[in-house]
């Protein structure tokens, strides 16, 4: 079958949007370890990660798209679209995203202080009445087990004595 090379530049064209989106997904992964920092083993891990699913992204779209001929100006349109996405937008889009997400996060805290601060409110208020209440009930619950060792000596020596008596007789 006969490949015109308007489908050429079509699959040209696929292969540049496939690597400006494999870079934009790349990026969502570096913003995720900028906001929560993580191991250099678990870096490591995720970048293979990542190169097995764009290996993946790469054949199934050069599968799907060029009739499952897989070429090589394929894969130099998919690396010039990663890296035209890169030295154009690359700091720009993850610093944006890490400013705006720390943002996000401060208002979040926000409204979650203002609706707990009712709860906070009465916590305040309680608190103190009720470590007042714990404490006398520690020292109750001192007062109760030293009573009970006491106790428990007593009948152990009332016991001594009638195994005694009844020895004896």
């Amino acid at each position: 079958m006969e490949v015109s090379t308007a489908q050429e530049w079509q699959f040209l064209i696929w292969s540049l949007l496939t690597g400006g989106i494999l870079a934009l997904l790349y990026d969502f992964l570096r913003i995720s370890r900028r906001m929560i920092p993580t191991k250099d083993f678990v870096v490591n891990l995720e970048d293979i990660l990542f190169c097995v699913l764009a290996a993946i992204v790469l054949f199934s779209a050069a599968f799907l798209k060029n009739e499952g001929k897989i070429r090589w100006h394929g894969f130099i349109g998919a690396m010039a679209g990663f890296a035209v996405y890169r030295l154009t937008m690359r700091n720009m889009f993850v610093d944006g995203s890490v400013f705006l997400m720390g943002w996000l996060f401060k208002i979040l805290f926000f409204v979650l202080k203002i609706i707990l601060f009712p709860i906070m409110l009465v916590y305040k208020i309680l608190r103190r009445p009720f470590l007042f209440i714990g404490w006398y009930s520690r020292k109750g619950m001192r007062r109760a087990a030293a009573a009970a060792r006491v106790r428990k000596s007593q009948m152990r020596q009332k016991w001594k004595n009638t195994k005694q008596t009844v020895s004896k007789k």
